[in-house]
């Protein structure tokens, strides 16, 4: 993997334990690198300023590549799009929108044909990316206010233009902005665009084009990393995934097969995703961003394997496939962090599961407890209902005590009454009775006898019926007292 920075240099880093093994170029202002191309041994740069250089890559990757041929600027601008095309020809795009088809350098014939490009054209002002299929027949072009194109490379004639998608809802056109663009890997008819921030309106979005089926997009993801604009997107092998990368260091997996949606973030960058590119096999993914690191993720469990520190922030990116790095990568020990960083996101899994299974059981304990609380309040409550119940009989009881001795004590009166006489109660009441009708008053009762005292025996029953009804009120009384202490 190679990488440029925004100082002019471009470095090598190591596939197995990413680190730089390799720089070369020179530091100087207008020299950033802002798009880098390669194809087996040769590796191409172009720079702010609009030049490009062409390098041969060593086998030994420690050693600095050898400059094979330097493009100058010759009044183009910043380069938006380069790629090799073959083996003899090299497109080199820039952002006022010009095109060149040129013939790609090597040893042997770079001196017949110099700097000489053997085609040009106009593609439009602010051209922000340009892609080659993979049968190197047809280019895609597109930027800001600059809609999505497709030329054929061999009459550099457009072949198939997008149409604007259609007005919103305050029925103001949607403003064009394609900030990166891919082919899908296995054909040159679906092509996915990113789109950037326009204007003041947050609007970042993906849009899959069929160029066989329509001028307008077949699914548009809207937002789907949030109100932020997207700089960096590129298509797995199958084109079943987009990798996308945002403004603000997002770095997000769609599924293309579900509308777009987000199947999960790839994290650890802290600046703006510059370049996003997918191997070949769809196992890793590598993006470079501004926070000057390039990092390496698992495309499957989307863990981030490792992130390499290359000083300069970093504003383009290639991957190197034919020098025998791909097989290293596939043997070595990249595919051991692949796992290790599997592990290690199966680890962090585990323990977001643990923390979840600890908070549903502090749940279930609060449950409990609020459980037995309620339970406790009910069990109270039917103390006290049963507290007054017992407390009314308790006076129920009392009351039926306070009763039976007044009872009592009437039987015993009548016991002395008896003990007297049965008749004499009958026959005062009859003497009384006949006083009062013959008229007489209590001077007729104060002269009259005085009535025949008790016998002993009278008197000592109703000593003890007495007696007997004291000690029930005491009883009573004993009863009443031991009811109200509960």
């Amino acid at each position: 993997m190679i990488c440029g920075d925004d100082t002019g240099l471009c470095k090598r880093v190591a596939d197995v334990d990413g680190r730089v093994v390799a720089r070369w170029g020179e530091q100087a202002a207008g020299a950033a690198v802002h798009r880098l191309c390669a194809r087996g041994p040769l590796a191409c740069c172009g720079r702010h300023d609009g030049s490009v250089d062409a390098f041969e890559l060593l086998a030994d990757s420690t050693a600095t590549p050898r400059l094979v041929h330097a493009y100058a600027g010759d009044g183009r601008a910043q380069v938006s799009g380069l790629a090799l095309v073959g083996d003899a020809r090299l497109l080199v795009a820039d952002v006022a929108g010009r095109l060149e088809v040129m013939r790609a350098p090597g040893a042997r014939d770079v001196s017949a044909h110099g700097d000489a490009a053997a085609a040009r054209v106009e593609m439009g002002a602010h051209t922000a990316q340009v892609r080659v299929d993979v049968s190197g027949a047809h280019a895609a072009s597109g930027g800001r206010d600059n809609e999505l194109r497709v030329w054929d490379l061999d009459t550099l004639v457009v072949s198939w233009k997008a149409r604007n998608v259609p007005e919103d809802s305050v029925r103001l056109d949607v403003p064009v902005w394609h900030a990166d663009l891919a082919f899908a890997p296995r054909g040159a008819h679906v092509l996915a665009t990113a789109s950037g921030l326009v204007e003041q309106r947050l609007r970042g979005e993906v849009r899959l084009y069929d160029v066989r089926a329509q001028r307008r997009p077949v699914m548009r993801a809207i937002a789907p990393l949030g109100d932020v604009a997207l700089s960096a997107l590129a298509l797995s092998p199958d084109a079943t995934c987009a990798y996308i990368g945002t403004a603000k260091g997002g770095l997000g997996q769609l599924d293309l097969r579900r509308a777009g949606a987000l199947l999960g973030s790839l994290k650890g960058a802290g600046g703006a995703i510059t370049a996003v590119e997918v191997t070949p096999d769809g196992s890793r993914v590598f993006s470079a961003s501004l926070d000057r690191h390039v990092r390496v993720h698992a495309a499957r469990s989307r863990a981030l394997i490792r992130a390499s520190y290359v000083k300069q922030r970093v504003c383009a990116l290639a991957l190197l496939l034919g020098d025998g790095d791909e097989a290293a990568r596939a043997d070595g020990g990249e595919e051991m962090g692949e796992r290790g960083g599997e592990a290690e996101q199966g680890a962090r899994d585990g323990e977001r599961r643990a923390r979840r299974d600890a908070r549903d059981a502090d749940s279930a304990a609060v449950a409990h407890i609020l459980g037995g609380l309620a339970r406790a309040s009910d069990g109270l409550a039917g103390d006290e209902t049963h507290a007054r119940a017992e407390d009314a009989r308790a006076g129920e009881a009392a009351a039926a005590a306070r009763a039976r001795p007044r009872a009592k004590r009437g039987r015993a009166a009548e016991a002395g009454a008896l003990a007297h006489g049965a008749d004499a109660p009958m026959a005062l009441r009859s003497r009384g009775a006949k006083d009062r009708a013959n008229g007489g008053g209590d001077d007729d009762a104060a002269a009259r006898p005085a009535e025949r005292a008790p016998s002993g025996r009278a008197r000592r029953a109703g000593s003890e019926a007495a007696a007997a009804g004291k000690a029930t009120r005491t009883r009573g009384a004993l009863k009443e007292g031991a009811y109200a202490q509960f």
